[in-house]
């Protein structure tokens, strides 16, 4: 489909087709400022019209890691909880939602849809639970066990209470016990640690990205990696150790959480072409330099899709190309033959700048609303739609 010349047209065509259709969506953008740039349109046209929002609306973002390949340096814990909580909430899903994602994002290979569902802890007020095997679950889904509960990826136990932090919370929660019984969960400020509100259920997604067992530990020993497994079982922190998650288990990509029958959009599909062959390239170079350092380095096609791979899962489904200019314009790089279809155009114009004029303004929305169209002014603050 060409014809869509900015974030907003195609942010309104993705939001109808959402409203048209059972299927859930899955937009892949060249960058991460693509997919935010949609992603907050998109937020618009489905708050705008009551049609288009509903209680079953899921709009979600899934973030790449902001680390090079093969760096030595694991994610911040809010970009691992975003993401964690993105894959918790698409497994989760009726089966119909938007999914944003940039291309750094969807070759990456990430934690087994299996593995996730089992480490993630769901509990309710009367529930009846044992603390130990709560505080097993954690500290194998990466928490760290504290005194006092501050930060992002910490829990601690005292008596009957149990403070957590989950990593895609904006706060940590109080659990209190009676026995075994769940008596209260209550959500608390970690800085003054007083309590803001009660809450009847809890779901405590892992704080990395990586859940290492026991089981584990022992099949990545089998792959030479003792000294690393040897600082695992010592609770040492290892920087970056969710890269070497190859060892560990065999990994899944994000389609694999998505829908067999999702429709996946390609925005501006020779620039997402591009980005695959270029942050290819990068992962090759990377991965080079960490052999040279001498660091266990899982192989590339064992932590990013490769190319081929990536293609074979573009065409497995339905795929909507979404382009700026013509498909057939000498100015933009060749596509790809993803699409047996058939081609869409759309003749958007760009809105006349007004440049501060009021009067111009009201001669414009006059003859539009003479033309039969129906016209939405989005402002910045309630006071500027008041004025």
């Amino acid at each position: 489909i060409e014809g869509l010349r900015d974030s907003s047209s195609k942010a309104f065509f993705i939001a109808r087709l959402y409203q048209a259709t059972s299927k859930p969506l899955t937009i892949i953008t060249a960058g991460q400022d693509e997919a935010e740039g949609l992603l907050s349109d998109i937020n618009i046209f489905l708050n705008l019209n009551s049609e288009l929002q509903t209680p079953n609306s899921k709009l979600y973002y899934f973030p790449p890691w902001e680390t090079l390949p093969y760096e030595p340096i694991s994610p911040h814990k809010d970009i691992s909880g975003e993401r964690l909580k993105v894959l918790s909430s698409v497994i989760e899903s009726d089966g119909k939602f938007i999914l944003l994602t940039p291309v750094e994002s969807i070759i990456q290979r990430i934690i087994p849809k299996d593995v996730l569902i089992d480490a993630i802890l769901k509990f309710s007020v009367g529930d009846s639970l044992e603390r130990d095997i709560i505080s097993e679950y954690l500290i194998t889904g990466g928490y760290k066990n504290s005194d006092i509960v501050e930060d992002k990826g910490e829990f601690s136990i005292r008596g009957g209470i149990l403070d957590v932090y989950p990593p895609d919370s904006d706060n940590p929660f109080r659990i209190e016990f009676m026995g075994d019984e769940i008596e209260s969960i209550r959500e608390f400020d970690s800085a003054t640690q007083r309590s803001i509100k009660d809450v009847k259920e809890i779901k405590i997604v892992p704080a990395r990205e990586l859940i290492i067992t026991e089981d584990r530990i022992q099949k990545a020993e089998d792959r030479n990696i003792k000294i690393i497994t040897d600082r695992i079982k010592a609770g040492l922190s290892i920087p970056g150790i969710e890269r070497l998650a190859p060892y560990f288990y065999e990994m899944d990509a994000l389609f694999d959480y998505v829908p067999s029958d999702a429709i996946v959009i390609l925005d501006e599909p020779s620039y997402v072409h591009k980005k695959i062959e270029d942050f290819w390239q990068l992962i090759e170079k990377e991965y080079e330099q960490s052999i040279q350092r001498k660091e266990s380095s899982p192989l590339p096609a064992k932590l990013y899709i490769p190319e081929d791979e990536l293609k074979a899962r573009l065409e497995a489904g339905i795929t909507i190309q979404l382009a700026t200019l013509s498909l057939s314009e000498e100015t933009i790089p060749p596509l790809p033959p993803l699409l047996k279809g058939g081609m869409g155009e759309f003749d958007i114009k760009p809105v006349e700048q007004f440049k501060g004029n009021f009067d111009l303004f009201l001669e414009g929305i006059n003859k539009w609303l003479g033309d039969g169209f129906r016209i939405i002014i989005i402002t910045h603050t309630d006071g500027q739609a008041e004025r």
